[in-house]
């Protein structure tokens, strides 16, 4: 939770002490340093930064305390200034076209994960993705509004999800895994045009991402083999062989 506060412009402590305020009301810096474990000298110089900020309101009365300003106050001006803030600078920052024929590496697995799921949201026509079931609950809701969109999402997933009857992708293909690697890759393909290539575990996250043609063909041409081969292993009857004939055609 604390860090979660300190993203809207807390510091740590003041962070803590903001809590103290909500679970306990009027409080003294005194009784802050006590409830908080935070030295004196430290507290009163938070609660003067957080007056100025507008964290909080010192009580009328001539006793030292403190409450703290309700959270839906202090978020609504948070989210008007980062929203101001956003429109000013979409208007006014200098742009420089990105070569996205070039490799582009991520670290960190909140890094990669926001990129997967910007580049679904970006996606218009045709998704193709594989992902362990672990990770499913992370781009599920960008995989649902895709689909809502209209995109045509084939999703190979390494162990066994649930999926809401609403959420009618193109194709599903479900493997079984007896466990999950402590690295797991997570690829796709967007539109043809963009492919990221990922690898994230508790220790380990990284990614490339990339426009250029033979990065994209290599990791497509890696996902369709898969959701080819499972019609394959399906039967040789001429339903199938078919079917793989469309697959061919629509992927190639």
């Amino acid at each position: 939770m604390i860090e979660k506060i300190m993203k809207m412009g807390f510091t740590s402590y003041e962070a803590r002490i903001y809590v103290a305020l909500l679970e306990n009301g009027e409080l003294n810096g005194y009784e802050l340093s006590k409830i908080t474990s935070i030295p004196k000298a430290n507290v009163y110089s938070s609660l003067q930064s957080m007056l100025r900020k507008g964290y909080l309101f010192q009580v009328s009365e001539n006793n030292g305390k403190y409450v703290a300003k309700g959270f839906d106050e202090i978020s609504n001006s948070y989210l008007e200034e980062i929203n101001s803030s956003i429109s000013f600078l979409k208007d006014n920052l200098p742009t420089h076209p990105i070569n996205l024929e070039k490799f582009f590496s991520i670290t960190g697995s909140e890094n990669i994960l926001n990129k997967i799921l910007h580049t679904i949201d970006e996606c218009e026509q045709q998704l193709i993705i594989d992902f362990y079931a672990i990770d499913f609950e992370l781009i599920e809701d960008g995989l649902r509004k895709a689909i809502k969109r209209g995109v045509d999402v084939y999703m190979i997933v390494m162990g066994e999800i649930e999926v809401e009857n609403e959420m009618n992708a193109k194709m599903l293909i479900q493997s079984s895994t007896k466990e999950t690697p402590a690295i797991r890759d997570i690829n796709l393909v967007c539109d043809g045009e963009i492919a990221i290539a990922a690898s994230v575990g508790n220790e380990y996250c990284e990614a490339i991402f990339s426009k250029n043609i033979n990065f994209v063909n290599v990791v497509k041409e890696a996902l369709t083999h898969d959701i080819i081969l499972d019609e394959a292993l399906k039967g040789c009857d001429d339903m199938h062989r078919n079917k793989i004939k469309k697959l061919v055609a629509l992927f190639y």
